[in-house]
């Protein structure tokens, strides 16, 4: 009885084996007749659902291992490609079905945009990546600043003045050179990398509420000449006005600033003032 159990179980195994089908080919592209590798190869049951499936190898080889008998449905997919459906009728045994060719996709795929985040958090500092926006609508480093509103500073659209909230000043850096507020005014917006912005200095700065370090292409050839002449009010006879003019040769640079603080102003003060006694009787 046991040598029967065994007979009839090394039997069934024999049967399952030998059920057990393998389905193979190669995927190519139609129009280069050439292997594409990594499609996706998926076996499904006429109702759609899933199987088995694989990936095709650098030469567009695969292979579907223990596929049972039955109808199947073999749909190979790829990125660039059109998605192809085989139908596979009452398989029996170890199928081969040789090159299967797949036509490229009409629909083109758009470029892909990653956007990092502006602001990277160092230990002692931000640093700012001005965005494209901010820098088409500057005019100068002062308005750039003002575009990209940073956390406590203060820009004065008036005078341009520079401070942080509570009043104390903000000391300016180029390519971490100390320099003046017009020397940052004189500033180019495509020219600026990035701002390294200090919101807690200390004495290593001067007791300065905060550093702003502009960080600069540098330019070994030609030069520029900027201007901001937009704070005018002609009425009231007030201006802020700023020119700068520089020139690059190898490493060495010339630069030169003019400032004119327009101040005619003339004003006329007229006070009216009514009295209003008790009446008396």
């Amino acid at each position: 009885m046991k040598k029967l159990c065994i007979i009839l179980g090394a039997l069934s195994m024999c049967i399952s084996v030998a059920a057990a089908n393998k389905i193979t080919g190669k995927v190519t592209d139609g129009n280069k007749n050439q292997g594409v590798e990594y499609a996706n190869v998926s076996l499904l049951t006429n109702d759609s659902t899933f199987i088995t499936g694989a990936a095709t190898d650098n030469n567009g080889n695969f292979q579907l291992k223990e596929v049972k008998d039955g109808d199947y449905i073999l749909c190979i997919a790829c990125i660039g490609y059109e998605n192809s459906y085989l139908s596979i009728r009452n398989l029996k045994t170890n199928l081969q079905l040789g090159e299967l060719p797949l036509s490229p996709s009409d629909v083109l795929l758009e470029g892909v945009t990653i956007t990092a985040s502006p602001v990277i958090k160092k230990t002692d500092r931000q640093i700012i990546l001005p965005t494209e926006m901010q820098t088409k609508a500057a005019s100068n480093g002062l308005t750039l600043l003002r575009n990209m509103q940073l956390a406590r500073i203060i820009v004065n659209p008036i005078d341009n003045s520079i401070t942080v909230s509570g009043g104390d000043n903000v000391q300016l850096r180029i390519n971490g050179v100390e320099v003046t507020q017009a020397e940052v005014t004189a500033i180019r917006p495509a020219d600026v990398i990035r701002i390294e912005y200090i919101d807690n200095p200390g004495a290593r700065y001067g007791n300065a509420g905060a550093v702003l370090n502009y960080i600069v292409k540098r330019r070994e050839a030609g030069g520029n000449i900027s201007a901001d002449l937009s704070n005018e009010m002609t009425s009231m006879g007030y201006g802020e006005h700023n020119l700068a003019a520089k020139y690059n040769f190898n490493k060495s640079e010339i630069s030169t600033t003019a400032y004119w603080g327009r101040r005619d102003l003339k004003w006329t003060r007229e006070t009216y003032e009514s009295f209003r006694f008790p009446e008396v009787y």
